[in-house]
């Protein structure tokens, strides 16, 4: 009786523990790749500058940062649930707000954020630390770990649609 007790109490705290354990590999990764950012940005003359992609000296995909400045395995969060059952192969499980098409809508509300948000624009973002059941209701509390065009990580929980970049800005706007 005391052992059954002993197990249920316990195996609540090794999932939490289990958790963070995974929330913590994921803010590593996403500072890896905001400093891999940050040094691509200096060999192409992005620094200080706000808007266009190409302009910011950002990389339109993965691929320019690996594996010469980060190896593969940095752009898998642990808790992604459906990484190797992807109809389209990907060595990345974070999303990325960076358009890789220019005349697009996606382009045109990057270039929007840049300009508003300037170094506080979330780049890429982990949305795998939420139960499946809501993962895309808006009305549905969830919690995002973001790397910014700073290089800094964010947490954010609230409601709402994290795939659009406002989601990632608190209301006084930062």
């Amino acid at each position: 009786m005391i052992v059954a007790l002993l197990a249920a109490l316990l195996s609540g705290v090794y999932g939490r523990v289990k958790e963070s354990a995974r929330q913590a590999n994921c803010v590593s990764n996403l500072k890896q790749i905001g400093a891999a950012v940050l040094l691509y940005r200096t060999d192409y003359d992005g620094e200080g500058r706000y808007g266009d992609p190409y302009m910011m000296g950002l990389p339109t995909s993965q691929r320019p940062l690996s594996p010469s400045l980060l190896p593969w395995s940095i752009w898998r969060c642990p808790n992604e649930w459906h990484f190797d059952a992807r109809v389209v192969p990907s060595k990345a499980s974070y999303y990325t707000f960076i358009p890789s098409a220019p005349d697009t809508i996606p382009w045109k509300r990057f270039v929007d954020a840049a300009s508003r948000f300037q170094d506080r624009t979330p780049l890429y973002f982990d949305p795998y630390h939420n139960e499946r059941a809501g993962f895309f209701s808006p009305l549905t509390s969830k919690l995002g770990l973001a790397v910014t065009l700073s290089g800094a990580t964010v947490r954010v929980f609230k409601k709402g649609d994290f795939t659009l970049i406002d989601w990632w800005i608190d209301e006084q706007g930062n």
